[in-house]
C-alpha cells in the first residue's frame, strides 16, 4: 500500500473517531455518570458546556480555561478531563492529552470517549498496537452502553491501524 493511501486512510480514521469523541463528549451533560466519584456540581456542568461552546467557536485558550475551571469545581468530573484531552489532542499535544485521558479513565472506566481519544493519541504517536487495544475498549464500552452504531463505526476503523 502506498504512502498516499495509508495517509488518506489514517486521516479518514482520525476524522471519524474525532466526530465520535465530540458527540460522546457533548451528549447529555446532566446525565453523565461519574464512576466511583461524586456527581459534578451544577457549576462544573455549566462550565464544561461553556468550554465546549468556546471550542466549537474556535476559541481554544478560553475553552481550555473553562475545562480547567470545570475540573476545579468537580475534580471527579471525568468528562471535563475528556474535553480537555480532546482540545490538547487537537493542538498536537498528544502526551498531555494521553495524561488527561488516563485521568478520565481512572475516574470512570466506562467512558468510551476516553478510550477512543487515547487510542487516537497513541496512533498519532505511531503506537498502533496500543492504539488498537484502546479502540477495541471503546467499541466494547459503546456496545455495553447501548450505542451499537458508534461501536460498528469503530470496528470499521480498526483495520486502518
Amino acid at each position: 500500500m502506498g504512502l498516499e493511501v495509508v495517509t488518506k486512510k489514517t486521516c479518514k480514521v482520525a476524522a471519524l473517531a474525532g466526530a465520535i469523541v465530540l458527540s460522546l463528549t457533548c451528549a447529555h451533560p446532566m446525565s453523565r455518570s461519574q464512576g466511583a466519584g461524586s456527581a459534578p456540581t451544577p457549576e462544573a456542568i455549566a462550565t464544561l458546556e461553556e468550554g465546549l461552546t468556546l471550542r466549537s467557536q474556535s476559541q481554544p485558550i478560553e475553552a481550555y480555561a473553562a475545562f480547567e475551571q470545570a475540573i476545579r469545581f468537580s475534580p471527579g468530573y471525568a468528562e471535563a478531563y475528556v474535553a480537555k484531552a480532546g482540545l490538547l489532542f487537537k493542538q498536537g499535544r498528544s502526551i498531555e492529552a494521553i495524561a488527561a485521558y488516563d485521568q478520565a479513565l481512572s475516574l470512570n472506566p466506562h467512558l468510551a470517549a476516553a478510550y477512543l481519544g487515547k487510542g487516537q493519541a497513541l496512533a498519532r504517536q505511531g503506537k498502533r498496537p496500543e492504539s488498537r487495544e484502546f479502540l477495541k475498549s471503546a467499541r466494547k464500552t459503546l456496545q455495553a452502553n447501548g450505542h451499537p452504531h458508534q461501536a460498528d463505526i469503530i470496528q470499521h476503523l480498526l483495520p486502518g491501524l
